[in-house]
């Protein structure tokens, strides 16, 4: 801007709203980033846990197919070791409310900041002769 004195610049008030604009432009792209580190990791969390529930179901049909008697087995849990320290499980199996099958149900968790974060999936197997 020219002034009557022949001064060339920004005035004081332009400045401050130049730097208000920027400000909000900031703190918009600032709190989006950590919105996306939230959801980064809640994303890691389920993907480890259906990852792990997996594994747990796997051991369970391999434990089955060894074997051709029934097995009763007492509710089951535990931690994972490394590199998914910090992770738990837990086994139920039990007979189901249908004929020739029993239910069984998988569950994957994590203690974060206070919050358990779990990921749980059930199946049906058949029953297995009892001797």
């Amino acid at each position: 801007m020219t002034s009557k004195t022949g001064n060339n610049g920004f005035t004081f008030v332009e400045v401050m709203l130049a730097v208000m604009i920027v400000s909000i432009g900031l703190t918009a792209v600032i709190k989006a980033y950590g919105t996306c580190v939230d959801v980064l990791r809640v994303s890691d969390d389920t993907l480890a846990s259906v990852f792990l529930v997996k594994e747990k179901v796997s051991e369970a049909e391999l434990d089955r197919t060894k074997s051709s008697e029934r097995k009763d087995l007492p509710p089951a849990s535990g931690f994972f070791g490394a590199p998914f320290g910090g992770y738990g499980w837990e086994i139920r199996r039990e007979p189901s409310d249908i004929p020739g099958l029993d239910l069984n149900e998988f569950k994957t968790f994590r203690v974060d900041e206070g919050r358990e974060r779990f990921f749980e999936i059930s199946s049906y197997a058949p029953q297995r002769k009892v001797k």
